[in-house]
């Protein structure tokens, strides 16, 4: 989504801190590079976390059912997945205090 509040993107951040060489600076400026780099990020730590035999969970934190899930899965009570830190751009209804 365009960015209409001045913040930065996920993407600046990481252009900005340049930490992975797979995303150096001047790349990502656009969704097709960033989506190029993002799912080769994913694919690239659930290798890393199958060499060392962990098990990696992954949870889809857009689901509007995901504390029902976490309740579910790890008994984790809904009251404890909360909505903070809410982007208005997506979500204009959003309330950053309202707990699942």
């Amino acid at each position: 989504p365009i960015n209409t509040e001045g913040q930065l993107h996920m993407s600046d951040g990481l252009m900005i801190a340049n930490i992975l060489p797979e995303f150096p600076s001047g790349v990502g400026n656009n969704e097709e590079e960033f989506s190029a780099w993002f799912c080769t990020h994913v694919e690239r730590v659930r290798e890393v976390i199958s060499r060392l035999n962990r098990t990696l969970v992954e949870i889809d934190i857009d689901n509007p059912n995901v504390a029902e899930y976490v309740t579910d899965v790890f008994d984790i009570h809904t009251s404890c997945w909360g909505h903070t830190n809410i982007n208005k751009n997506l979500h204009p209804s959003g309330n950053e205090s309202s707990k699942s």
